[in-house]
């Protein structure tokens, strides 16, 4: 079996692809398209949040409520923003929305204290012209909401969050 993988570096790869899917945490949770970002974020509990994540640089898109899985990928190792959507994509994934994060950290709170997760799934253009991102920051009993650099590589200790594809479509 090892000598086929070996000589079979497509198979191998999509082995290696399904091995890793197992490992990936999947959470259900349900997304208020009627709410703010704003009022998500008060919702979520968080110690500080920046100013900038708002209902004007990261508007809610949607109507009503509907229950997503929120997957969360970690690659282990420094990764572009383009490349972490380019992984996502080849698992049949997408960068998730702000809302999608915020909503994460609703229904699994203890999740905010174990790392960083970003959002690549929505920017802001920042005065200055850089291309931001939504992170929820955790830092020993505190987690904050913060604006992270999309144009950046991430260190092997980033979190993102992803939704399926197909279920998206269904």
């Amino acid at each position: 079996l090892i000598a086929f993988l070996v000589h079979n570096k497509s198979v191998f790869a999509q082995v290696v692809e399904f091995i890793k899917s197992l490992y990936r945490p999947t959470y259900k949770v349900v997304l208020d398209f009627s709410k703010t970002i704003v009022q998500m974020v008060k919702e979520g509990g968080y110690s500080w949040a920046d100013t900038n994540i708002n209902d004007e640089n990261f508007p809610v898109v949607g109507n009503g409520t509907t229950e997503r899985e929120i997957t969360i990928f970690h690659f282990g190792r420094h990764i572009s923003s383009k490349n972490a959507i380019a992984e996502m994509r080849k698992g049949g994934y997408l960068p998730a929305t702000v809302a999608e994060l915020l909503a994460i950290g609703k229904v699994q709170p203890d999740l905010k204290r174990g790392f960083t997760i970003v959002a690549l799934g929505q920017t802001w253009r920042d005065p200055d012209a850089h291309l931001m991102v939504v992170c929820r920051y955790e830092g020993g009993s505190e987690c904050e909401v913060r604006l992270g650099c999309f144009d950046r590589d991430w260190s092997d200790n980033w979190h993102f969050v992803a939704v399926s594809e197909e279920k998206l479509e269904a």
